[in-house]
């Protein structure tokens, strides 16, 4: 039988026995009455709010009920109150109602059915209302939690945009194969960042059930290297041998998401160095054929101090983390080994555990897979894979770009890509200077044959722009860059009037293979874009920071110059009073001198050197001129813009 709790507040005692009678008459629910007689005991027992419903008298005694009632709320009662009353007055019934209570019943025509079709009437509509409070601050929480992922994510892959897209230029440039493979390391972890934010991102998907797999062809050897290359050090950090095996024939192209089963691995594999510090990991790959399909699976041994029995199934519950003698509980943060299994169970497999204490673990990955068309069974092997450069054969646009971009960084990396392959770069930082830039060209006859802009900005985000840019009448390629990576983002870039769609960080060869697309045939050819060494000519570059002055003397070095460095105003005039440079390259901020105070000594010493100025900041013409300057960069600087200036 359901019971439900009742607060009568009633003066008359009389009328507390009626009320108790006509409850005790219900059949399907036992009511419990709690009976008050004085606003003061009301007050203290609403604020317990332990009462499902209240029904309280118009008047008790020299305190007005209607006062009291308003009163509830502030005592956090949040349970239906119905209003009693000695007499029917219809004035009095409207100021109950607008006072907060839910019904109001004459006690002198109060029957059984009456009040106990009240009382229901008053729980079921507040059971109503609660759901949909819950449903409303459900969804709320969801919107919240869909807006703050989607900015981490912004936030995150922008500084990663940078970082892969000048990693991916410069391997397109640079021959020397120990340069080349520093790169690589660099550019491999930051994919490898980017793959850590997708998953983190992807529990948040998973608890939402909206995770989606982005299945596409993988070269299963190339794969495993790049896999194997990517923890390669960390293995060797701790002297530990990490190997991989392959048994049998597999597939050499297979259809899988390859960025979540690389994740699946990279979770593996680290976790087995992480907690091994004698012996070896091992990664033995084969494939088995099944009912239902093709599988491949992927085993992770170490000869770590293994896990408890106990804990076997423990591990894979999230933020959950197993204490052991040589690495901290606070390393790593607990959730990789849940994503892991979850990504697998999605991908149509699992992931399984044995363990010995104090002997080792081995996990075993399965996930489904179907061959590529035409793909032939062989024994992959990883061992002769060679690093190689990015083949970039880009093409040449005799065409107009306008980038819009807040983030200044990556306004200049897009404008490198896109000059790189001889277009002509304007540039906006938000959505309404772009929309002032294609209006002013549809005005003065003037076009741009493809416009790439970010999807969130300040002033004007790239979706309004998108539809005003639509609204004036530009019928050319709109790209929207995007750092985000939520469900129905490209629905929402093409549905405002963009045409196509790059996610950031920016991969330069989808990036071309996109522009190869959009832009016009007859403004494209196909002659590879190439800069002019200036071999034998001498540059003096003035950097104080030691990271930017190595990467820009290795930018400068590219370009055939012979570069001697200075990290102080000091070293750099030791530089001048033995030697001579062709061109000085110098940034205005340094510990010991002025920059521009270091650039009169310069001239005073050697005047028909040409001095180029590093800043972080704009340089007026008038102390361009002032000082005997050729020119200015901002900073960050990279290979186009130094070239071009350089060439002058």
């Amino acid at each position: 039988m359901k019971n439900i709790k009742l607060l009568l507040v009633e003066d008359d005692e009389d009328d507390y026995v009626l009320t108790r009678d006509l409850l005790h008459e219900a059949e399907d629910v036992h009511y419990i009455l709690d009976w008050v007689s004085t606003a003061a005991s009301a007050r203290d027992l609403l604020a317990e709010n332990e009462h499902d419903v209240c029904l309280m008298d118009y008047q008790l005694g020299a305190t007005d009920g209607i006062q009291l009632l308003k009163e509830a709320s502030q005592f956090f009662f949040d349970g239906p109150i119905i209003m009693l009353t000695g007499a029917k007055d219809e004035d009095l019934d409207t100021l109950a109602m607008n006072a907060g209570a839910v019904d109001y019943l004459v006690k002198a025509t109060l029957t059984k059915e009456y009040l106990l079709r009240s009382i229901n009437y008053a729980l079921a509509r507040r059971d109503v209302e609660r759901e949909r409070s819950e449903r409303l601050r459900a969804e709320s929480e969801n919107r919240a939690k869909s807006e703050f992922l989607a900015r981490l994510s912004h936030e995150l892959r922008t500084p990663l945009t940078a970082i892969l897209g000048y990693s991916d230029v410069l391997l397109s440039k640079i021959e020397n194969l120990e340069d080349k493979s520093h790169l690589h390391i660099i550019h491999n972890n930051g994919k490898h960042l980017l793959g850590l934010l997708n998953g983190v991102l992807d529990l948040s998907k998973i608890e939402a059930d909206k995770l989606e797999l982005d299945r596409s062809k993988v070269d299963v050897e190339r794969f495993f290297y790049d896999v194997y290359m990517l923890m390669k050090m960390s293995a060797e950090d701790k002297g530990i041998p990490l190997s991989f095996c392959f048994h049998g024939e597999i597939f050499e192209k297979i259809y899988t998401d390859p960025l979540r089963l690389r994740q699946i691995l990279l979770n593996l594999i680290g976790n087995a160095i992480k907690f091994t510090e004698h012996g070896e990991v091992r990664v033995e790959v084969s494939s088995l054929q099944l009912e239902e399909g093709e599988q491949l699976i992927v085993m992770v041994s170490d000869t770590g101090e293994g896990i408890d029995a106990d804990n076997l199934e423990e591990i894979f519950k999230p933020f959950s983390q197993i204490k052991n003698n040589y690495v901290e509980l606070t390393s790593g943060t607990g959730l990789g080994l849940t994503i892991s299994r979850e990504l697998a169970h999605r991908m149509g497999g699992d992931i399984e555990v044995k363990s010995i204490r104090n002997i080792g673990s081995e996990f075993f990955c399965s996930i489904a897979i179907e061959p590529v068309e035409a793909a032939v069974r062989r024994v992959i092997s990883i061992d002769n894979i060679q690093v190689t450069p990015a083949d970039y054969k880009v093409r040449q646009y005799t065409a107009q770009f306008l980038v819009v971009d807040d983030m200044v960084d990556i306004r200049r990396l897009i404008g490198h890509l896109l000059e790189m392959a001889g277009g002509q770069v304007s540039y906006a930082s938000n959505g309404l200077e772009a929309c002032e830039i294609i209006a002013r060209s549809q005005r003065d006859g003037a076009h741009f044959d493809v416009v790439l802009m970010d999807v969130q900005m300040p002033v004007m985000t790239g979706l309004d722009a998108a539809k005003l840019m639509r609204e004036y009448g530009y019928k050319n390629p709109l790209v929207a860059l995007t750092a985000s990576s939520m469900k129905g983002d490209r629905e929402k870039c093409l549905a405002s009037g963009f045409s196509d769609f790059i996610g950031k960080p920016i991969d330069s060869q989808r990036f071309y293979r996109l522009l190869d697309k959009l832009v016009p045939a007859e403004r494209c050819d196909h002659v590879a874009a190439a800069i002019s060494p200036a071999a034998g000519r001498t540059l003096l570059l003035v950097e104080d920071h030691p990271d930017t002055c190595e990467v820009t003397a290795l930018l400068v070095s590219q370009l055939g110059w012979k570069v001697n460095t200075a990290l102080t105003a000091k070293a750099a005039l030791e530089h001048i009073n033995n030697s001579s440079f062709d061109t000085v390259l110098c940034d205005l901020t340094l510990p010991d001198m002025d920059g521009l105070d270091l650039i009169k000594a310069i001239k005073d010493t050697i005047s028909d050197t040409k001095i180029i100025v590093l800043s972080g900041s704009p340089i007026s013409t008038e102390m361009i001129a002032a000082y005997g300057i050729k020119a200015a960069l901002l900073k960050p600087v990279n290979l186009q813009s130094l070239a071009e200036v350089l060439a002058k």
